[in-house]
């Protein structure tokens, strides 16, 4: 982690870049994002807003190098490596990205995400459905936004549901049955 304040210019600029990436103005969150790297070449925030920027534009290996810069600057944050793993899956690289799912799940413990992204690596790697659908179940048990599944759940293809009167959230619902897919999908894709 870094010890010094960012120059003022690469926060304000990495600001700007997360509100156009929330704007869904991806090319000129890249923009800023980049400026931001160059005002201040050690600020972490700043790589990783351009990693999220890179991925939005469908450019994980732009994102991979973005992020490379973090272990230079012994960063080791959950954030850090979730946008890895994420880069990672995007490119099909399922070892790598349960690496640093696996450090991000080790960070922070309770971070839903890192579960999610732990079994979307393990489906890719071929690993047992039933890790996988442990790690699944874990990502929906601590995220608001994405549900457990039912106990009874058996993730058959007509059985993508959330519990009965979950409090999910706006995207729950979504998100689970999004997750579900994706997950059941590489297994079709890997066996």
């Amino acid at each position: 982690m870094r010890a010094a304040a960012p120059k003022a210019e690469s926060a304000a600029l990495v600001k700007e870049a997360e509100s156009l990436l929330s704007r869904g103005l991806v090319p000129q969150a890249r923009d800023a994002a980049t400026r931001a790297c160059a005002a201040d070449p050690d600020y972490p925030q700043a790589f990783m807003v351009r990693a999220r920027a890179d991925l939005a534009l469908g450019r994980p290996a732009d994102a991979r190098n973005a992020l490379s810069r973090l272990p230079v600057l012994k960063y080791d944050g959950p954030e850090g490596h979730l946008l890895w793993a994420e880069t990672y899956l995007a490119g099909g690289h399922g070892p790598e990205a349960f690496g640093h799912a696996d450090r991000a799940a080790a960070l922070a413990p309770k971070e839903g995400k890192a579960f999610l992204y732990r079994a979307l690596a393990r489906a890719a790697m071929g690993e047992p459905r039933e890790r996988v659908l442990e790690d699944c179940a874990k990502a929906g048990s601590l995220s608001s936004r994405c549900p457990a599944p039912p106990k009874a759940w058996s993730g058959g293809p007509g059985e993508a549901r959330p519990p009965e009167g979950s409090a999910a959230g706006p995207y729950g619902v979504g998100l689970f049955i999004v997750g579900t897919a994706l997950v059941l999908g590489i297994f079709r894709n890997t066996q």
